[in-house]
């Protein structure tokens, strides 16, 4: 349940399966055990807390410390870091992910690491060292196997193309995730990107179609409010705001959605979310 949740983002599905698993983590395989704490925290990420996704993590990095297990520290790798985006510790994150950047373009694990430093790279300021790690992630999402690896590497990739504004790899991001907009980009139910519609909101909103972009956002807002995803719906909130604003408007259409993306920012510790949303009202 938690596995297929985690693509659908329906949270009394994923509360239901997160139940179960905790039921059994004692009498399940070893390596099942430190999937299952990656998990509570994954939940933590989009529905609780951050700070319960950092005791998460810790737990997991403790685990792997202790016992070795080479999976334990991959899932604290992928929580960690996504919880440090989501606090908008960029550079811890990036300290994280760059190291696991090789040499092959090809590598599956080095294009998701690129694209998540380029996205931290992007969201923490740095938009010009960002460009030429963006550079290496272009044309290698083109050769992403349509396997579970898909969405989750292309979800910070097509961030980083609205960062950017990159209307080319924008123009063909789009292509491949619009026929998923009813689905997350996530690795899996421990480290969330998106729901698809936010990516397709902002794809869409770079490409100037900002009657496109409106309706991806206000699919984006109503899924992640139904489903109490606080962190997701600051993030659509804002952008959706952004994108009006760009588009010409003003007045409560611009700043509503804005203001509520800098409340639920504030209250949650969305560090990223609430500076950008500061500095859009305040211009």
């Amino acid at each position: 349940l938690c596995a297929v949740a985690s693509w659908t983002g329906d949270r009394e599905m994923f509360r239901l399966g997160l139940e179960d698993f905790t039921a059994l983590a004692e009498s399940t395989p070893v390596g099942l055990r430190s999937s299952g704490m990656a998990t509570r925290g994954g939940f933590a990420l989009r529905y609780g807390s951050l700070d319960d996704a950092a005791v998460r993590a810790d737990e997991l990095l403790q685990r792997a410390t202790e016992t070795g297990e080479p999976d334990a520290m991959i899932w604290y790798v992928n929580l960690i870091g996504a919880t440090r985006r989501q606090q908008g510790r960029h550079d811890e994150a990036i300290e994280l992910y760059s190291p696991l950047i090789g040499d092959r373009d090809t590598d599956a694990v080095t294009i998701a690491c690129a694209g998540l430093t380029a996205l931290s790279l992007c969201e923490g300021e740095r938009h010009d060292e960002a460009r030429p790690v963006a550079a290496r992630c272009f044309p290698a999402a083109r050769e992403i196997p349509r396997d579970t690896s898909f969405l989750p590497i292309l979800g910070p990739i097509a961030i980083v193309a609205a960062e950017l504004g990159e209307v080319d790899p924008a123009a063909w991001l789009l292509e491949q995730l619009e026929p998923f907009a009813d689905v997350w980009s996530a690795w899996g139910a421990n480290a969330p990107v998106a729901p698809v519609t936010t990516l397709v909101g902002r794809l869409k909103a770079t490409l100037a179609d900002f009657t496109g972009a409106e309706d991806a956002f206000a699919q984006a807002v109503d899924h992640t409010r139904a489903n109490g995803a606080s962190f997701f719906l600051s993030d659509a909130l804002l952008y959706q705001g952004l994108a009006r604003r760009d588009s010409g408007a003003v007045g409560d259409a611009v700043t509503a959605p804005i203001s509520e993306a800098l409340e639920l920012a504030t209250a949650g510790g969305y560090g990223t979310i609430e500076r950008r949303a500061e500095r859009a009202l305040a211009d």
